[in-house]
C-alpha cells in the first residue's frame, strides 16, 4: 500500500494561481458573476493624469485675456477699420475675449474728416465684438455681434448745408476728389446692442453765426439680423427734450444691406413714436424767434421706401399748445402724408386732414431746399364752410377764451406760407357767415357777416383789413365797419381802410390797444373796447 502524498493538493494548486492572476491585474470571478464594474488600477492612474492636465489647460485658458493682447495686432487692426470708414480710428487697450470668443477695446474714437468743428464723429467707452468659432477655421470672420457702450454719434452741419455723414449716405459717384461713399461691409455682422448712447446734431446753419445743439440721450436698443438675405430687426428706445425717460420710440426693420451699396439705398420699414417733446427747445428750427412756449409736441409715424429713394412718411401729429394759451402754435390734431426726396431735398406733403385749433382743415405742399435753406410752399384751407363752435387754443395773442365766451357761426378760410426763414411771407383770408360772440349768454358782438385778411413778412408788422358790413356790438348797431388793421410790437391799430394823409388834410381817426401782456378775458375786453372807439371816433374837421 502506497501511503505517498504529494506536496500540494488540487485546492491548494488553484489557489496560489487566482492569487498571482490577481495580483497582475486579472479579475475575479466571484466579482464577476456579483456584477462589479472593474476598476483597473492603470486606468484609474491615466483618468487622474488627465483631469491635472484639464484643470491646468482651463486655468490657462481662462487667464489669457489677461496675459495675452492684441496690441501686436492694432496696427491691422485699426488700419481696417481706417479703411471701411475713410476716416481716422484711434483705440485705447485691445484685449481677447474667449468666452465668448471676441475682443474688447477701450474708448474708441472715430475722427472727423478735416474741416469739421467737432473732433469726433463717434466715440464710446467701450466696443466689445463676439465671433463666431467655425467660420474662422475657413478663414472667415463672422461677427455674431458687436456691443457699444457709452456710444456718441454726432452729426455735424455747416454754414453751407454740407452734412458730415454725407459720404455714407451719398448714393452718387460724383463725390470730391479722394472722397468715396462708404458702403455695407462685406464682413457679416449679425447684431449689433447700444447701451447708454447719445446722438448729437450740431448745426451751424438754422442761425447764421451760432451754433445750434440738439441732443437725443439715453440711447438703448438693438439691430437683430443683418445679413444681405433679409432685412434687419431694430428697436431703440431713447429721450428727446422730455421731464423723465424715454419718449422716442423705433422700431421696424433696415434692409437687407448689400455689399459695397450706400448704406441709405436700403429699404426701410420703421415705425417712430414720439411723445410730449418740448417745442421752446426746437425754437431755432421753428423760422423765427419765439418769444413764447410752442407747447408740446407727439406723432406716431411710419416710413417706408428708402433715404436715398422715395421715403413716405404717415402718421398722426397732436400739438398741445401751452397751459392758458397764447403761444405762437394753435392746437393742432390730424394726420400728415409726406414723401421726401432727400437725394433733391424736397419733401412734399399730400392733401392731409388736420384739426387746427379745433376748425377742420386740409393741408398741402411743398418744402424745397431741406438739405440747404428750407423753402415753404404750402396751402391750409377748411373743407368748405365749418362750424366754428368748438374753437378753442388759438395762437398768439388770442390764448384760451376765456370761461363763458362762445364762437358760434360758419367759416371758410385759406392760407399760404411761403418761402424761406429770412422772407417768409403769410396770406390768410377768413369769412364768416353768420358770426356771433357771446359771454354767459348775453351777445357781445353780432354780424350777419364778416371778413379778415392777413399779410405778414418775415421783419415787417402784420397788417390786413376787416370788413363788417352791418351789425351789434354790445347791443348798439354798426353799418359799414372797414378798417386796416395793423399789429406791431404787440399793440393792435385800427384806421379807416383806404385812408391817407398828406399834406394839410386832416389825420383819419384811427384807435390803438396795447395787446402785449392781455391774455383771456382782459383780451377779449381790450378788442372789445377798441372796436367800441373805433366805431364811435369822431369824424375828423375840415379847415375852411
Amino acid at each position: 500500500m502506497n501511503d505517498f502524498k504529494p506536496p500540494f493538493d488540487e485546492v491548494t494548486r488553484e489557489n496560489e494561481i487566482r492569487e498571482l492572476e490577481i495580483r497582475e491585474g486579472e479579475i475575479p470571478d466571484v466579482e464577476i458573476r456579483e456584477g462589479k464594474p472593474p476598476e483597473p488600477p492603470k486606468t484609474r492612474r491615466i483618468l487622474r493624469i488627465l483631469a491635472i492636465v484639464a484643470a491646468v489647460l482651463i486655468l490657462l485658458v481662462a487667464s489669457l485675456p489677461f496675459v495675452i493682447s492684441l496690441e501686436s495686432v492694432r496696427g491691422r487692426l485699426l488700419a481696417g477699420a481706417e479703411a471701411a470708414l475713410h476716416r481716422k480710428v484711434e483705440a485705447g487697450r485691445i484685449r481677447l475675449r474667449l468666452f465668448p470668443l471676441g475682443a474688447g477695446a477701450e474708448k474708441v474714437v472715430v475722427h472727423n474728416k478735416p474741416g469739421w468743428t467737432t473732433p469726433a464723429l463717434l466715440s464710446a467707452e467701450t466696443v466689445s465684438v463676439r465671433l463666431a468659432f467655425w467660420p474662422l477655421l475657413a478663414r472667415r470672420a463672422e461677427v455674431r455681434r458687436i456691443g457699444l457702450d457709452g456710444v456718441t454719434l454726432t452729426v455735424e452741419r455747416d454754414a453751407k448745408g454740407a452734412l458730415n455723414v454725407d459720404d455714407f449716405l451719398s448714393a452718387s459717384g460724383r463725390a470730391s476728389a479722394g472722397a468715396r461713399p462708404a458702403t455695407a461691409a462685406a464682413i457679416l455682422v449679425s447684431n449689433v446692442a447700444i447701451a447708454r448712447g447719445k446722438l448729437q446734431l450740431v448745426d451751424r446753419k438754422v442761425v447764421p453765426g451760432d451754433t445750434v445743439t440738439t441732443t437725443l440721450d439715453g440711447i438703448d436698443g438693438v439691430v437683430e439680423g443683418i445679413s444681405a438675405t433679409a432685412p434687419a430687426r431694430v428697436a431703440l428706445g431713447a429721450g428727446l427734450f422730455a421731464d423723465a425717460g424715454r419718449n422716442v420710440v423705433l422700431k421696424g426693420t433696415v434692409g437687407p444691406l448689400k455689399a459695397g451699396r450706400p448704406l441709405g439705398e436700403s429699404a426701410l420699414a420703421l415705425s417712430l413714436s414720439v411723445k410730449n417733446v418740448a417745442l421752446a427747445k426746437l425754437g431755432a428750427y421753428l423760422g423765427e424767434r419765439q418769444e413764447a412756449d410752442p407747447g408740446v409736441l407727439s406723432f406716431d409715424a411710419t416710413a417706408t421706401g428708402s433715404f436715398l429713394g422715395s421715403l413716405r412718411l404717415a402718421g398722426n401729429v397732436a400739438l398741445v399748445p401751452r397751459e392758458g394759451g397764447g403761444g405762437p402754435l394753435p392746437a393742432l390734431e390730424g394726420q400728415l402724408v409726406t414723401v421726401l426726396d432727400w437725394p433733391h431735398g424736397a419733401l412734399t406733403v399730400e392733401p392731409s386732414p388736420l384739426s387746427v385749433a379745433k376748425v377742420p382743415m386740409t393741408v398741402q405742399g411743398r418744402i424745397d431746399g431741406v438739405r440747404t435753406a428750407p423753402r415753404l410752399d404750402l396751402r391750409f384751407a377748411t373743407p368748405g364752410e365749418v362750424a366754428v363752435d368748438g374753437v378753442s387754443g388759438l395762437p398768439g395773442p388770442a390764448g384760451t377764451l376765456p370761461p363763458g365766451v362762445k364762437l358760434s357761426g360758419r367759416v371758410r378760410l385759406t392760407a399760404e406760407v411761403a418761402g424761406t426763414s429770412a422772407d417768409r411771407t403769410r396770406h390768410a383770408s377768413l369769412a364768416a357767415a353768420p358770426l356771433e360772440v357771446s359771454r354767459d349768454g348775453q351777445p357781445l358782438l353780432d354780424a350777419g357777416n364778416a371778413s379778415v385778411t392777413l399779410e405778414s413778412r418775415v421783419g415787417e408788422p402784420r397788417r390786413g383789413r376787416l370788413s363788417m358790413p352791418s351789425g351789434k356790438l354790445e347791443g348798439a348797431a354798426f353799418q359799414n365797419l372797414l378798417a386796416d388793421w395793423t399789429l406791431e410790437k404787440g399793440v393792435l391799430t385800427l384806421a379807416p381802410a383806404g385812408e391817407e394823409t398828406g399834406g394839410g388834410a386832416p389825420r383819419a381817426p384811427s384807435a390803438s390797444a396795447d395787446l402785449s401782456d392781455a391774455r383771456g378775458q382782459a383780451l377779449l375786453d381790450a378788442l372789445t373796447k377798441l372796436l367800441r372807439e373805433f366805431l364811435h371816433a369822431p369824424a375828423p374837421a375840415i379847415a375852411p
